[in-house]
């Protein structure tokens, strides 16, 4: 059972920011004819060159900010850097004023909506993501021909899928309301990639058009409202919902190898087959899912090839959930809970956030093992510890009451629950 709706979308944003800044000077470079260099006696460069120092700076800082592991120094670093790009955007905005003919106009108007984005990748404030979101969108409408148009669209798309992660991870937030935010994000990535496809932000672009439509799907099949349920087999809100997740899986699936996102692309696509639902009305859809578990178990398996990528833990805790799945439709079912419970017992044994999650599905492993299982009490031969569902509900249990990470877990009712189903009575 994946975590509540409301923590897993906190958790995407908390990931999301740690993630999100992206460095590196301006971000374009000059926007002259002729990609024209900048020179301080040209009207409005000096300005331009003020600015780009300060941003600089600012990405430094932040930089700093996100290696610092003394929360205080990440505080005060975060808050200089804020400051150096508030300073970046002053020049930036008197460059128009003073120089109305500048051919630096687009840079400065790109820069400024790029540094208010930055600025709330430290601040994790919508109001800066929205201004963010506000002036790069009226950069793209003053400067249509502009070759920095990939990047203002890039990070507009970028402004606004922050937006709508935080809004899914407030209380009261309306499905409609997030979907559309994610939908308004998609279509700057689309823009992005079409003002330039092999650009420098275009395998970024693509990653995040996959990772939109992976949005979209999964708000259609959780719905964020209380007591909203997915949508019914064979109705059109499903196959809307199947259509996002067909089209989350071309997009991610098409992000190369070389580019920084490979590993998310990888993970999201894994998790867009797993989520993407099964019609039961239609002729063979057994076949269909167990395709969908193993290109998402595959998928997974990549992300696990990557030497320390972020989503490593993820990973293997969700291709283990694709084997748990899988054993449901194959005949002999204990192979895949073998892999399901191998790869439960490497998440148990690490320090990852998702280790409750797993507690709880080994020991629905664990309760759903053929002969000579289940194991209730009994412990499986040769699995490491906790190696039956008691000794799951033990851990589960240790876990929650020693670590206050896990304070406010829910899986300990689950696993109550389904031991009570199970009619296993632990000693």
């Amino acid at each position: 059972m994946p975590r509540p709706a409301a923590l897993a979308a906190r958790l995407a944003v908390a990931a999301l920011l740690a993630t999100a800044a992206c460095g590196g000077g301006g971000g374009g470079g000059a926007s002259g004819p002729g990609g024209v260099p900048l020179d301080a006696s040209r009207p409005g460069d000096a300005l331009l060159i003020s600015a780009l120092g300060h941003y600089d700076a600012a990405n430094a800082l932040a930089a700093a900010s996100r290696a610092a592991t003394d929360p205080a120094v990440a505080a005060a670093k975060a808050a200089d850097a804020i400051a150096e790009y508030r300073l970046a955007q002053a020049d930036l905005r008197r460059l128009p004023v003073e120089f109305p003919q500048s051919i630096r106009l687009d840079n400065a108007a790109y820069l400024d909506g790029r540094c208010s984005y930055e600025v709330g990748t430290l601040s994790a404030d919508p109001a800066d993501f929205a201004d963010a979101r506000d002036r790069l969108d009226a950069a793209e409408a003053a400067f249509p021909a502009s070759p920095l148009l990939d990047a203002v669209a890039y990070f507009e798309g970028r402004a606004r899928f922050q937006l709508a992660a935080i809004a899914q991870a407030s209380a009261g937030a309306s499905t409609a309301a997030v979907q559309a935010g994610y939908a308004a994000a998609w279509d700057e990535f689309r823009r992005s990639r079409q003002a330039s496809a092999a650009g420098t932000w275009a395998d970024n672009a693509a990653y995040y058009l996959g990772r939109a439509d992976y949005e979209l799907g999964y708000l259609a099949v959780h719905p964020l409202e209380t007591g909203a349920v997915a949508p019914a087999d064979g109705t059109p809100e499903q196959a809307a919902a199947v259509a996002s997740f067909d089209r989350a899986e071309a997009e991610l699936a098409a992000v190369p190898a070389a580019s920084s996102y490979f590993d998310n692309a990888r993970y999201y696509l894994g998790r867009s087959h797993f989520e993407e639902p099964s019609d039961s009305t239609a002729a063979g859809w057994q076949a269909l899912r167990t395709a969908s578990l193993d290109a998402a178990v595959a998928a997974f398996g990549q992300v696990l090839g990557i030497p320390g990528s972020f989503y490593r833990d993820a990973a293997q805790y969700w291709r283990g959930r694709a084997h748990q799945s899988l054993a449901v439709y194959a005949a002999d079912p204990a192979p895949e809970l073998g892999a399901a419970s191998a790869d439960f017992h490497a998440v148990i044994a690490g320090a990852s956030s998702w280790r409750d999650n797993a507690l709880y599905h080994v020991l629905k492993a664990y309760l759903a093992w053929p002969a000579p299982g289940p194991y209730c009490s009994a412990l499986r031969p040769g699995d490491a510890s906790p190696a039956s569902a008691c000794a799951a509900s033990g851990a589960l249990s240790t876990l929650v009451a020693s670590d206050p990470a896990f304070a406010a877990s829910t899986y300990p009712a689950l696993a109550a629950s389904a031991l009570s189903a199970a009619g296993c009575a632990c000693p």
